[in-house]
């Protein structure tokens, strides 16, 4: 399967604890985007600067996404890379033009047992945090962040 979009974006990196990162440039924040509930943080070494947000064009199910950024020789994101890439980007058109975009490098178990992943949504005025359930698919409108291995 092909890409049907690739954008690279710029990010600084930001050491802060998640909570500490949202609690500004964000309209909302679903309060389980915590560090209790997403432990995974980037590998040791120097941080990548790129980020790639990939839209896949058609409907795709999570294995397929990781298996196809890993195609691209990329690793899914994280919540907290999400959380740079739009602290680092703020009223930017062009990344609120790959929105909703969804970090599928860490999970958590919601009430009912279902895995839930972070996604960023909104548009150049105002961004939010919430969580989706990650063991459905994703339409064409989904874009996924992805780092360089």
């Amino acid at each position: 399967m092909q890409t049907t979009g690739q954008k690279l974006f710029r990010i600084q990196r930001d050491s802060r604890s998640i909570e500490q990162k949202t609690r500004q440039g964000f309209i909302h924040v679903e309060p389980d985007i915590n560090s209790r509930n997403f432990k995974a943080v980037a590998a040791e070494g120097p941080a990548p600067s790129d980020a790639y947000l990939v839209n896949f064009g058609k409907y795709v199910f999570t294995e397929q996404v990781v298996t196809l950024l890993a195609g691209l020789g990329m690793r899914p994101g994280l919540p907290m890379e999400l959380a740079d890439l739009s602290m680092s980007n703020p009223g930017s058109k062009e990344l609120a033009g790959c929105l909703p975009a969804v970090a599928l490098g860490d999970e958590m178990e919601g009430g009912l047992g279902n895995l839930l992943v972070v996604f960023l949504a909104g548009d150049a005025t105002g961004r939010a945090l919430s969580l989706h359930w990650q063991g459905g698919g994703w339409n064409d409108s989904y874009w996924f962040l992805g780092f360089r291995k």
